[in-house]
């Protein structure tokens, strides 16, 4: 997806933090409704574009393509085919219905909207993915499995529309579902890269996105304290994938690739 496509969705379903913050007042809780947030969107969606349509555009413009440039990168990274993955925040299924035919091992897709949920097992199930993939709702920032036992763990924009501390909270929880070697992977949004999308956020009014923008210092931060390594943060929205890949021989696109993913990128591994 090209950074004006990107850019585009975000505008048009985005919203400044005012909204957040009224819905945080509102509900007298010293935590932001995402559930909340995101069913107005898809609610609107569905209403202007019916349900196909609404359902992939929830996930942003150009879901097909990006889905495989998800995939690309996680397997530049690590993925095999036998791997267990976790995929936090799968919404329709992009990332999902890319990997159904790859993926062998283990497949866990959590959101916090049920009819998304649905969608995205539907369409990955048609798409062929084995039939022990699983679909789980979640309503907080616990993922649903147990230590130790997760190769990797993903969050494509995700970090992009959750406050800091909840990013933080969901860094401990993949760490601790990781096994020795895993990784988390996670697409963001950084001030230099994506300036004219924080300055366009400020001319946005009504329900929406929450859009949250951060530097790679924050995720150096975040990862000394989680006792992670950081293995690469990449900046967008193109990122380039070097010669050296981690990931199954001849599926990461060559010697060097450029994955259009429209956002930064950072790696997190457990030693």
């Amino acid at each position: 997806m090209s950074v004006s496509l990107w850019t585009g969705t975000v505008l048009r379903l985005g919203a400044c933090c005012r909204t957040a913050l009224r819905l945080l007042t509102r509900r007298g809780t010293d935590r932001i409704d995402y559930h909340e947030l995101q069913q107005t969107i898809l609610d609107r969606l569905l209403a202007r574009r019916g349900y196909d349509a609404g359902m992939l555009r929830y996930v942003g413009t150009g879901c097909e393509a990006m889905g495989e440039a998800e995939k690309n990168v996680l397997v530049h990274f690590g993925l095999h085919r036998d791997s267990y993955l976790i995929d936090v925040g799968c919404g329709a299924g992009r990332l999902g219905t890319a990997l159904a035919g790859f993926l062998k091992g283990g497949y866990l897709g959590l959101d916090i909207l049920d009819p998304v949920l649905r969608y995205a097992e539907d369409r990955c199930r048609a798409a062929g993915c084995p039939p022990t993939w699983r679909f789980r709702h979640i309503s907080s920032g616990r993922i649903p499995e147990h230590d130790a036992t997760v190769d990797m763990v993903c969050f494509f924009s995700v970090f992009t529309h959750i406050l800091h501390q909840d990013c933080f909270d969901y860094l401990k929880e993949a760490k601790r579902v990781l096994r020795t070697g895993g990784k988390i992977v996670f697409s963001f949004l950084e001030y230099g890269a994506h300036w004219d999308v924080f300055l366009d956020s400020f001319t946005f009014r009504g329900p929406g996105q929450l859009t949250v923008f951060f530097h790679g210092d924050d995720i150096r931060t975040w990862s000394e304290h989680l006792g992670l390594r950081v293995e690469a943060i990449l900046t967008g929205p193109d990122i380039r994938l070097d010669s050296e890949s981690h990931g199954e021989p001849g599926l990461s696109g060559g010697p060097s690739q450029i994955v259009p993913l429209g956002q930064s990128l950072a790696v997190l591994a457990l030693d």
